[in-house]
């Protein structure tokens, strides 16, 4: 997901280019509620994060929008 992607996600072209599937996300330009059903294996948040009215809850958001693997040892 690119997550505050403005009106030119520079990098999901480069990422579209090599074949991944990216998610746009931006509550003024791309603004798709449905992107947050799903989970990811990458979160794209660049030049945004300055932004945030309250980053705290923003950032557990998108962590809980991660596919993460656990390994157990």
């Amino acid at each position: 997901m690119d997550y505050g992607c403005g009106t030119g996600p520079v990098a999901t072209a480069e990422l579209v280019k090599h074949s991944y599937k990216v998610n746009l996300y931006d509550p003024y330009f791309e603004n798709h509620p449905e992107v947050f059903e799903e989970t990811y294996d990458f979160i794209i948040c660049c030049e945004v994060m300055e932004h945030f009215h309250n980053p705290f809850e923003e950032f557990n958001r998108l962590f809980k929008l991660l596919m993460l693997i656990r390994l157990e040892t």
